[in-house]
């Protein structure tokens, strides 16, 4: 008993980051219900974009992605938090470039419209082997082969 209580002692005082906090939301979501959502693969001779058109109310948490590329909320409205902290709303039009090394969780607010642009030079179109190709599974308190946490509100503990 003793040392259960040093250890929870060393997690309490122990300084995480907000990148660890992602990861710890993550796993916890990964094991509610995954939401459902329209998610269109688009493929041209060396580019891969990705579409997402999101309900209002639903959570994700990405994974870290490898590669720079655009980041566009063509409609809607979205809440995002990265992994250093930094929180800011989004309304439609929006772009911006994505940098290597940035993961994010996003609440939809309002129905939207996501849509990301990569390279794809092997001109690959199985979208999970281009997710494995663009993205770092870097969260060990995921499921392995688990790609991403889709949340609808009704899942979450508490609404955002």
């Amino acid at each position: 008993m003793v040392m259960l209580q040093e250890r929870l002692m060393d997690l309490a005082t122990t300084p995480i980051t907000h990148k660890r906090k992602m990861d710890i939301l993550a796993g916890e979501c990964a094991k509610l219900p995954q939401a459902d959502f329209e998610m269109i693969h688009h493929f041209t001779e060396g580019l891969y974009v990705r579409q997402g058109n999101v309900p209002a109310g639903q959570l994700w948490c990405t994974r870290t992605h490898k590669t720079q590329h655009p980041f566009l909320l063509l409609k809607g409205k979205i809440e995002v938090v990265n992994e250093k902290g930094d929180h800011v709303m989004l309304d439609a039009p929006h772009m911006e470039i994505t940098v290597p090394d940035r993961c994010r969780v996003i609440i939809f607010h309002e129905d939207s419209i996501l849509m990301t642009i990569h390279a794809n030079p092997t001109n690959e179109t199985d979208p999970d082997v281009i997710a494995e190709e663009i993205t770092y599974f870097d969260n060990d308190l995921l499921p392995q082969g688990f790609r991403q946490s889709y949340l609808t509100r009704e899942a979450l503990p508490c609404s955002p």
